[in-house]
């Protein structure tokens, strides 16, 4: 058997992963990549990490991290997590310890935080904002064929990124002239915290402090004369028998809804382009035949999922896969390498098709930590396809940022 040597932070592997994932699937679903990280692969081991959460913990994984805990932080640089943990980045970061923050959350203070920041996000709630979603999409699609030069433009930055940010924006009652920061906030953060991306700590530092400044006065401002947008309805009417966000935890939901709204439908949207652009028989498929859309949303989301995968920290010692990890072992859950398990999605697994519908991909996570935003990004992603001249593809478009959060 032929071994292969997994770096996460390697340029070959974040350009494309799914030879690896395809190796680790077959040969070490649960590969131990040394000093306390494991990867999880395979479908069923993931589900089954996903949906046990007493035991493999958000807060002992994400939580960590957003510390900025240098032994929870992965990679073989240990000078650039010491800058990453020391810069402003990570001071902000701490600052969010013994929150109640979504993504690092475990039950029961879990259950309790989503009550309060879900009724936005509910079906109802995001269908409703299709009318708006369409007029975005409308002016977006005019602005890109505008801006056409020798016939193409830059599909990425003239819908796929603004349409994301103009919708988070309106949500939280933020004005769509600041888009550009928040973009570049989002921006700084991430590829600060991302696996290969930019080791200009001094940029993500000052994005992150800016960031948390401008939300800081947001919510203050909504105190004193609340609004109709999300944020005041955070601030105002929390959930019965809840007690209210604080206002550093108010803030770290924005800072989340930002970051994740922003980066997983920009990602969804780049890489169904892509994926178009490479497999020109499936989009001919998709212009003949438009009830296919929603389900070939689900398939983008499957073939190249807008999030590679998430950590998370054992409280107690578990069997994974035959694979004993201790307590206190993290583990990164591959939801990209568990959405081509052939045997869930069959032999044909790395292979994508519009016609497909794979309802259990695990793109947005499973169980009680499944995306909150899920009806959201799907919703702006069969709009954003669905506007004339999106999917006649008449620009040119830049795949999307693999993300590893």
């Amino acid at each position: 058997m032929s071994t292969v040597k997994v770096d996460l932070f390697d340029r070959a592997f974040l350009a494309d992963p799914y030879p690896t994932y395809r190796w680790l699937r077959e040969h070490s679903p649960v590969h131990h990549l040394g000093a306390g990280y494991w990867l999880v692969s395979r479908h069923h081991d993931v589900v089954r990490v996903l949906r046990t959460p007493t035991v493999f913990s958000s807060e002992l994984g994400y939580g960590a991290m957003m510390r900025a805990d240098a032994s929870a932080l992965p990679g073989s640089d240990p000078d650039r997590r010491r800058a990453l943990t020391d810069s402003g980045t990570g001071v902000l970061m701490r600052s969010f310890a013994g929150l109640r923050v979504l993504i690092a959350a475990d039950p029961p203070d879990h259950m309790r935080l989503r009550r309060l920041v879900s009724r936005p996000f509910a079906p109802r709630a995001i269908a409703a904002l299709e009318p708006r979603l369409r007029e975005i999409c409308d002016q977006l699609v005019d602005g890109m064929l505008d801006a056409r030069v020798d016939g193409v433009a830059d599909l990425w930055e003239h819908v796929s990124y603004p349409l994301t940010t103009m919708v988070i924006a309106e949500l939280l009652g933020i004005p769509p002239e600041r888009k550009a920061d928040f973009k570049r906030w989002s921006d700084a953060v991430v590829n600060g915290l991302s696996f290969g991306g930019a080791t200009d700590i001094t940029s993500g530092a000052a994005g992150a402090m800016e960031m948390f400044q401008y939300f800081s006065d947001v919510v203050e401002a909504r105190r004193a004369e609340p609004r109709d947008d999300l944020i005041s309805l955070l601030v105002h009417e929390p959930a019965d028998g809840d007690d209210p966000l604080t206002v550093p935890e108010l803030i770290a939901f924005c800072v989340l809804l930002l970051l994740a709204g922003n980066e997983t439908t920009t990602n969804l949207l780049g890489n169904f382009f892509e994926s178009m652009h490479a497999h020109p028989d499936q989009l001919q498929r998709l212009r003949d035949d438009p009830a296919l859309l929603p389900g070939a949303v689900e398939e983008a989301l499957r073939y190249d999922s807008p999030v590679q995968g998430l950590w998370r920290g054992l409280r107690a010692p578990a069997d994974i896969g035959g694979v004993e990890v201790p307590e206190g072992g993290r583990v990164m859950v591959l939801f990209a390498a568990a959405n081509r398990d052939a045997t869930v999605f069959g032999d044909d697994a790395e292979t994508f098709r519009v016609d497909r519908n794979p309802l259990d991909h695990v793109a947005f996570g499973t169980g009680m930590h499944v995306c909150l935003g899920a009806s959201l990004a799907r919703l702006e992603a069969r709009v954003a396809i669905g506007t004339p001249c999106s999917t006649a593809r008449q620009a040119s478009s830049e795949p999307a940022n693999r993300s590893g959060r």
